[in-house]
């Protein structure tokens, strides 16, 4: 079977896209409607490989969601979605420092200094930072998640794989959608969309706007702040009709986000104690006291400063297309500004050591170009040929701000009362707290790319595709400190060698240099596809793809000898055997796949001394290999009854990893790699009255237990997850009313483990149990 092409206006269609091989396609999660004779899994069409496919013709690992599934489960972001998908993890103390994990690849860094190592896309647009994605989700056509490395169409950064938000384009009828959630914790939600001609034939627009208010499970007990999240998106579309082949889509985004209070828990590795840079002078029975208070609930801290974090995200798009008979071009055109502010009481306890204000702005401008053959047009030959061209253009000008502030109880205040010899040849005049040292780095990065793709049919059953894509990064940066209050700080540091060893913004004098990096790439891919005859639903496939992610500059360098330490590249070599296929009359649906990387330069966040001081550095891990199984089963039980059963096995080790400070922790599991993880759903839909219907989903997941960090010193144990929604609809599906209940086992577990220390970290703790109830009303 050839690869078919259709124009956008079909995604979603329920039409057959292929005569010489009937394979349908379903959405990886959607009910199918519900029709006439035998029930069967209803198809989608997606744009994974940047034309109009479906999924069971794509030769890939990767998931679909329909705005339908995250209207039933009620997911609101990325983090929702992780709880179910076995491959998938999102770990981050805050919606600032959050970083996705797919099949193991990841990066569990957020400064600017560096991208994620799964590539978000919005649109088809890339954004560079997760902070405000799949926010009040009122208007999502649907999020495919591309596993694997994705180097050839999506170029840099997508080497663990790619996810995609498409949001719904305006239609030519008028609709308006009306959307209320109220839930416990004081949580409520409250949006609506419209859609229609503002000329006909010619201009359609559409808008959607969307306020929520998530209360939080997290509480700083001595100010009484909760991390209850604001968030508030606007989003209008127009799409004019220059012909009837040349159109243009404009898409105005607009999202704001607050937190109310910083509530990540301090933690300690096993057999330490050790509180990050306090006073010597503070007994050590107070200090156990305060640790042993703060271990009695990890969905509470006693931290003195309750924190903030606010996020702000503007963008603009432009999308021209003209489709010929024989090609298209497409230009993609992005625009995105944003800004975060956040505010921590770095220690976390209820002591006065150290906070941290961090202020972060970034502008970014992205330009892709797209030439692509059209099915049945002349430069396919014959429709055995397909292909697609095309240019990518990428300047990122971003500035951030760490000021960390010491306040009367931190390491430093008591180190400057110590008597002799410490003291000798201090000069008096130390200003009283709290001191502060900034840290400061602005960064310009600029990326052009080129990628090819063609798929050859040499027999009915035989399928080749070839791609590549050249790619090369430039990163100019400048990277500043400067002490504030601490006039003597060098002096005292030359007299007392090692005395500031655990204090990590300590290590040595101001300094100020400018610096550029420059990566490149060449990203091969190569795909084999048989779709045998005696098999007419089943192909199976076998790929080699490789995938890169650009260097960076450390984060919070104490010393210009630690800050110059760029780390490199990293670069992964992935091959896959897989199968898709289609069962007893569409009815029932199994897909796998087995897959290994080769991983090299892994990029590893960690503590390392460096001249005598604690910092936090960034290295390569030499090599890390990666070996997994996946593989799901869908079953059309009945006209009523969908039954879904998911499944990924995964091994992801350091091969070869020996740390700055010559820690040897190869065999070591790579962090966010759960052994085990399986997902099951079903749902159930019938009508009970002439006017009404009812749905009803269960999912349940479970994770094996897995690390946080590189050390494997956090460790989260294996953990359920059950989520429950009820709904009624109406037979025309202009009314629904839904109950829900998310994490309905009210289970208490860890999301994230970040080290601040060899001795200390920060932990996250996923939300509790939320429910409540919805009510959508069309027209």
């Amino acid at each position: 079977m050839f690869k078919s092409k259709h124009n956008q206006d079909k995604v979603g269609s329920m039409l057959r896209s292929d005569n010489k091989k009937p394979l349908l396609l379903l959405c990886t999660l959607s009910m199918p409607a519900i029709a006439q004779g035998p029930p069967a899994l209803e198809e989608i069409f997606v744009t994974a490989e940047k034309r109009v496919e479906t999924q069971q013709e794509i030769a890939a690992s990767f998931n679909v969601f329909t705005s339908e599934k995250i209207e039933s489960s009620g997911w609101n972001d990325v983090t929702d979605i992780a709880t179910l998908m076995p491959s998938l993890e999102v770990v981050g103390v805050t919606k600032t420092r959050t970083s996705i994990f797919i099949r193991s690849i990841g990066t569990n860094k957020y400064d600017i200094g560096t991208e994620g190592s799964v590539g978000v896309f919005v649109d088809g647009i890339y954004v560079p930072r997760f902070s405000s994605l799949m926010q009040n989700i009122v208007d999502v056509e649907r999020l495919e998640i591309l596993k694997g490395p994705q180097g050839t169409l999506y170029g840099r950064n997508t080497i663990g794989g790619a996810i995609s938000l498409i949001t719904k384009d305006p239609q030519e009828d008028f609709s308006a959608t009306v959307v209320k959630e109220i839930g416990n914790e004081d949580s409520w939600q409250i949006g609506g969309t419209v859609s229609g001609s503002l000329i006909e034939d010619k201009l359609l627009g559409y808008i959607s706007a969307s306020a929520r208010e998530a209360g939080g499970f997290r509480t700083e007990l001595n100010s009484g702040a909760e991390d209850d999240e604001k968030s508030y998106n606007i989003r209008g579309k127009l799409i004019y009709n220059f012909t009837d082949n040349v159109t243009a889509k404009l898409v105005i985004d607009d999202t704001q986000q607050r937190v109310d209070a910083f509530t990540g828990e301090v933690v300690f590795p096993p057999g330490s104690n050790d509180i990050l840079s306090i006073d010597p002078r503070i007994p050590e029975e107070t200090r156990q006291a305060e640790i042993d208070a703060e271990a009695v609930d990890q969905y509470t801290s006693r931290a003195n400063v309750p924190g903030y974090t606010d996020v702000s995200a503007r963008a603009t798009n432009l999308t021209l297309k003209w489709e010929h008979d024989d090609f298209s071009l497409e230009s993609i055109t992005g625009l995105r500004d944003e800004t975060v502010g956040e505010f921590v009481d770095d220690d976390r306890m209820n002591f006065e050591i150290a906070n941290i204000l961090t202020e972060q702005e970034s502008s970014t401008w992205s330009q892709e170009f797209k030439f692509s053959s059209e099915e049945g047009g002349n430069l396919t030959f014959d429709d055995r040929i397909s292909w697609l061209v095309g240019a990518f253009f990428y300047q990122d000008t971003a500035q951030r701000s760490d000021a960390i502030q010491l306040g009367a109880q931190a390491e430093i205040a008591g180190l400057l009362t110590l008597p002799p010899p410490i003291i000798i040849g201090i000069e008096p005049g130390f200003e009283a707290p709290p001191w502060s040292v900034d840290f400061d780095v602005d960064l310009v990065t600029k990326s052009w790319a080129a990628f090819a793709q063609g798929t050859i049919e040499f027999f009915d059953q035989l399928q080749f595709t070839l791609g590549a894509r050249t790619s090369r990064d430039e990163k100019k940066y400048t990277y500043a400190t400067e002490t504030v209050g601490l006039a003597n700080l060098q002096l005292l540091m030359e007299v007392a060698p090692g005395a500031f060893m655990h204090v990590p913004i300590f290590g040595g004098s101001n300094f100020s240099f400018d610096d550029t990096l420059t990566y490149e790439s060449f990203d091969p891919k190569f795909v084999v596809e048989w779709s045998p005859e005696f098999l007419s639903d089943a192909m199976f496939y076998g790929s080699y793809t490789q995938g890169y992610k650009s260097g960076g500059i450390q984060f919070i360098a104490t010393q210009q000898e630690l800050a110059e330490k760029s780390f490199d590249k990293e670069v992964l070599k992935s091959a896959e055997l897989g199968v898709k296929s289609r069962w007893f009359n569409q009815r029932v649906q199994v897909n796998a796949s087995l897959y290994s990387y080769d991983y090299a330069d892994l990029q590893v966040q960690q503590i390392a001394v460096f001249e005598g001081t604690e910092s936090i550095i960034t290295d390569n891990a030499e090599k890390s290999i990666v070996e997994g199984f996946e593989g799901e089963v869908q079953f059309m039980a009945s006209e009523n009854l969908f039954l879904l059963a998911s499944y990924n096995y995964i091994d992801a080790t350091f091969d070869d990893f020996t740390t700055i400070n010559g820690e040897d922790l190869s065999g070591n599991i790579l962090p966010a790699s759960p052994k085990h993880s399986y997902w099951l759903m079903a749902e159930y839909s019938r009508d009970i009255s002439n006017y009404w219907g009812i749905k009803f989903q269960l999912d349940h997941s479970w994770k094996s237990s897995h690390y946080f960090e590189s050390q494997n010193d956090f460790k989260q144990n294996s953990y359920d997850i059950y989520n429950l929604s009820f709904s009624f609809v109406t037979a025309s599906d202009d009314l629904s009313i839904k109950l829900f209940c998310s994490n309905c086992g009210d289970e208490e577990y860890r999301t994230s483990v970040v080290a601040l220390s060899t001795n200390q970290g920060w932990a996250a703790t996923a939300d509790r149990r939320r429910y409540g109830v919805g009510f959508k009303y069309s027209f």
